[in-house]
């Protein structure tokens, strides 16, 4: 493997332990949010919060705004939820974009 495979591997691995750990107490659920706002150069981009799991019902797709992160550095406002998860494999390809189907000319 090159250098920058070897790279996202052990980003992949990084990030699937960090939502794993948040996820291990059974009482967890992560929801990813992306950037929306179309002024933003960050459009597109995702993040994960871990959430109690009695909150699921309240967070709804495509309609829930991410907190505001001080420590991330952004507002809350641009980012939309897109995915609600208790699995740690599926969050983390969310984040990094794996279920975004590339777009091919002329279809």
């Amino acid at each position: 493997m090159s250098n920058s495979a070897d790279k996202q591997v052990s980003e992949r691995d990084s990030l699937v332990s960090t939502v794993s750990g948040w996820l291990e107490d059974g009482s967890t659920i992560v929801g990813v949010f992306e950037n929306v706002a179309l002024d933003s150069q960050l459009l597109g981009h995702r993040v994960a919060f871990p959430f109690e799991l009695d909150l699921a019902d309240r967070l709804i797709l495509g309609s829930t705004r991410a907190p505001d992160s001080a420590k991330l550095g952004f507002i809350g406002w641009r980012y939309v939820l897109k995915l609600k998860s208790t699995d740690a494999e599926e969050v983390v390809g969310s984040v990094l974009c794996d279920d975004l189907v590339p777009l091919v000319e002329g279809s």
